[in-house]
């Protein structure tokens, strides 16, 4: 700790530092806020990383442009207060975790997250925020991480209301794990690649109910490549009759994974989420089926074959299989259907016994198949 007082206090070797890492030290408050203000008040900074339990509670000073900073990572209990009136106008990577972020405007536009011009990633783990909404202005922004708090940090609590407003228009990859909010203002993603989506809800259940909150969300996602979608936001879809007049086309989108249980036979929400994504190549279903006693056509008729199947489905993978009559019903449409199928793997549930999975076995040999080429690997 001396040395690093030494350091600071020398005015020439602190012009000097261009990164400073901090990594749950045990240090005294006062000493952070020391060494925070001699930091930010150079001008030769690049990055900032800074992990403890606890942190100044100004932290940043209230005014200020800090040019050479390009990497801001913080982590802490704390609350962190975000400054409107700094500039960082060459900020590349904003890394905050842990934290109850607090804004000193209302105002949108002067928000810490609508100044930073040049900004490629941002990532919000486990926070929170006291605003009713947040907006994200990013134009240079590829990356956006937001994976909010656990179900047990709202345990004894509600669950904050919100807002989430981002203009990203060359986002690249987003991963949004958190509580639904009220609303989402998203523009257009026309160069999106990757979105791993999960709107949690507290003491979720399948089936779900309905959700226009999350149908908006995903619908704003259509020009997505690659697409994770947790069991319960994909069960909360509003699909109308009306369907292809409702939702937009995901033309782009070649691999969907399904990350948690969702029901196949129910509404048919997985049909009707494949009949408007024409050139979908590879389907993972995570976690298995919410068993349902249904049909064993799981109530498709010819006419509600999706394009993807017909013409361009290579792979389907179907983790955690238990060969309950829901599972045994995908797999046998899927066989049937998917003319083009290169290979189907099924891995078993780890508590099936071995006798069950053979018998499993000599059911699924039996079914037709649409592709005469295709090969079921089972794990």
């Amino acid at each position: 700790m001396n040395f690093v007082d030494k350091k600071l206090s020398l005015h020439h070797e602190t012009r000097d530092i261009k990164k400073f890492i901090l990594d749950n030290l045990d240090v005294q408050r006062f000493q952070v806020e020391e060494w925070v203000s001699d930091l930010f008040t150079r001008q030769s900074l690049e990055e900032f990383v800074f992990y403890a339990e606890s942190s100044p509670e100004g932290f940043f000073p209230s005014r200020g442009t800090y040019a050479s900073l390009t990497i801001l990572e913080l982590g802490t209990w704390d609350p962190v207060y975000l400054p409107d009136a700094i500039n960082f106008p060459n900020l590349k990577i904003c890394r905050l975790r842990s934290a109850t972020l607090y804004m000193h405007s209302e105002d949108l536009t002067q928000q810490f997250f609508s100044n930073l011009p040049v900004l490629e990633e941002l990532e919000l783990r486990d926070c929170d925020w006291n605003i009713s909404e947040l907006l994200i202005s990013a134009p240079a922004l590829k990356y956006l991480f937001i994976t909010g708090p656990s179900e047990a940090a709202f345990s004894r609590g509600p669950i904050p209301k919100f807002k989430i407003n981002i203009f990203a228009p060359n986002l690249l990859s987003l991963r949004y794990t958190d509580f639904a909010a009220e609303d989402y203002i998203l523009h257009r993603f026309e160069t999106l690649v990757n979105a791993v989506i999960d709107c949690k809800r507290l003491y979720r259940s399948l089936p779900q109910e309905k959700d226009p909150i999350s149908t908006k969300f995903i619908k704003k996602l259509s020009n997505v490549k690659r697409s994770k979608i947790s069991g319960g936001t994909f069960e909360e879809l509003l699909f109308p009759d009306d369907l292809f007049i409702n939702w937009p086309m995901f033309h782009n989108l070649v691999y969907l994974e399904v990350a948690s249980k969702i029901s196949f036979s129910e509404d048919k929400t997985l049909l009707n989420f494949l009949r408007i994504s024409p050139n979908l190549a590879t389907i993972i279903i995570a976690q298995g089926f919410v068993e349902h006693l249904s049909s064993t056509d799981g109530g498709w008729t010819l006419d509600m074959v999706p394009q993807c199947m017909l013409l361009h489905l290579k792979a389907v993978n179907f983790f955690e299989f238990y060969g309950c009559l829901e599972d045994l019903n995908v797999v046998q449409i899927f066989l049937k259907y998917a003319r083009v199928l290169e290979r189907m793997i099924i891995k078993f549930d780890s508590n099936l016994p071995t006798d069950e999975q053979n018998e499993v076995m000599k059911k699924l040999l039996k079914f037709p198949r649409g592709s005469t080429s295709c090969i079921i690997e089972v794990l």
